[in-house]
């Protein structure tokens, strides 16, 4: 029973949210964001919104906040999307288009002989140019070598049309292609149950690591990516300044090992993959 004449709405959005949605002349919605809903649209022609930090990137908020004298954990804590969790969970009706094999024979003679190659029968949101796509990520196992899989990485989504965004396998380290399905999934309680318990082991050990201050933002997506009827769990550690690009962050090979090894002994999970796409070609969450 609030009168709208008597209240104005306060929003904390920030400069890329209004790129992100379309909101400036050359710019495609990238994303539908809960900041710029027709709603929101609505209220900021009755002049009944306030957005303070709406021209401003996210390192220029946190210049303003340290003036302020706002706490460092409060200022350094990670970016989290709005909807929470729920849209790092990806949901599958199993019916993708198939992929066609000559994008998996490039993609095979980038990565060369020493390296597996295969595009994944999911898709993920990326953004190219002021462009939204919406393709499929390419998969690759082989030797832990980080320059070298960026290279791959930049060259399979410029070269391979259908493909937007790298990953690379950590567990199992040489998976059976012909075992990984996409299976049918919803977002159910079991499966936000499961990526909060990778998430918060995630978080936990990139603290006690002294590496929580060096990563920009953390995504853990849960894909419904199978071997034996579980899922699979994909990290996306990124460093970047106001997020409008980013790279991705190449977590020390000692950690990582460690990581991964506790993120497989959870039940439900099958395989463990690491998004190696900087933004462009691939946004940093996945939906």
């Amino acid at each position: 029973k609030l009168n709208p004449k008597n209240w104005l709405l306060g929003q904390g959005t920030i400069y890329p949210d209004t790129i992100e949605t379309g909101g400036t002349k050359h710019a495609d919605k990238i994303k539908t964001h809960h900041n710029r809903v027709k709603e929101i649209l609505k209220l900021m022609k009755l002049g009944a919104l306030v957005e303070p930090l709406a021209e401003l990137y996210k390192d220029e908020v946190r210049q303003i906040g340290r003036k302020l004298g706002l706490p460092k954990n409060l200022l350094d804590r990670h970016p989290f999307p709005g909807p929470g969790l729920a849209i790092r969970v990806l949901g599958s009706i199993a019916k993708f288009d198939k992929i066609k094999s000559f994008e998996t024979i490039k993609l095979k003679k980038i990565i060369g002989r020493q390296y597996q190659g295969q595009i994944l029968p999911l898709k993920s949101v990326g953004v190219q140019g002021d462009n939204r796509t919406y393709r499929h990520p390419a998969l690759i196992s082989g030797p832990l070598k980080w320059k070298k899989l960026h290279d791959f990485s930049v060259r399979a989504t410029n070269e391979i049309k259908e493909v937007n965004r790298v990953v690379y396998a950590l567990w199992p380290s040489r998976p059976d292609f012909k075992k990984l399905k996409i299976k049918k999934a919803t977002l159910t309680n079991d499966r936000l149950d499961l990526l909060r318990r990778v998430d918060d082991l995630i978080m936990s050990e990139i603290r006690s690591a002294g590496l929580y201050d060096k990563i920009w933002q953390f995504p853990v997506v849960l894909a419904p990516l199978t071997i034996k009827g579980g899922e699979t769990i994909i990290l996306r550690p990124v460093e970047s300044r106001e997020a409008m690009t980013v790279n991705f962050y190449p977590i020390p090979k000692l950690i990582l090992s460690r990581l991964t090894k506790k993120i497989s002994a959870i039940s439900g999970v099958d395989a463990v993959f690491y998004d190696i796409t900087n933004k462009p070609p691939g946004t940093i969450e996945w939906e």
